[in-house]
C-alpha cells in the first residue's frame, strides 16, 4: 500500500512543490512519517499482550491502523523525495550538480 500511495502522491508533487517550494514541502510532508513510525508500536505491543481484551490491541484494529498510516507515509514520500531532488538542483550550479547529486544519492541509498 505504501508504494501505491507513493505513486499516487507523486502525481500531485509538481503542483505542491510549485505552490509551497522545496523546503516547505519537505518539512511538511516529512512530518507525516511520524504516525507511521508510531503505529509500528501497536503490532509489537500486540505480540506481547495478545491475550488482552483491549480494542486497540485487537488484530483488525492493528491491521487497519498500520495500513492507513502506511498509506499516509507513502503519500508523503511521494512528495518528499521529488522535493529533495528539486532542492539539490536549486542549490547546485552546472559545475557542481554532478557532485551534489552523487553525494545526495549515496546517503539516500545508504539509509
Amino acid at each position: 500500500m505504501a508504494y501505491l500511495s507513493e505513486g499516487f502522491g507523486s502525481i500531485f508533487c509538481v503542483f505542491i512543490i510549485m505552490k509551497f517550494g522545496s523546503t516547505k514541502t519537505m518539512s511538511k510532508f516529512a512530518s507525516m512519517n511520524v504516525p507511521f513510525i508510531a503505529s509500528l508500536w501497536l503490532p509489537a505491543y500486540h505480540a506481547t499482550h495478545s491475550n488482552s481484551e483491549s480494542f486497540y490491541l485487537s488484530e483488525p484494529f492493528v491491521y487497519v491502523v498500520v495500513i492507513i498510516t502506511s498509506m499516509m507515509n507513502g503519500f508523503a514520500m511521494g512528495m518528499t523525495q521529488p522535493a529533495s531532488g528539486n532542492y539539490v538542483a536549486e542549490c547546485s550550479s552546472e559545475k557542481t550538480k554532478g557532485f551534489y547529486f552523487a553525494f545526495f544519492q549515496s546517503f539516500y541509498m545508504g539509509s
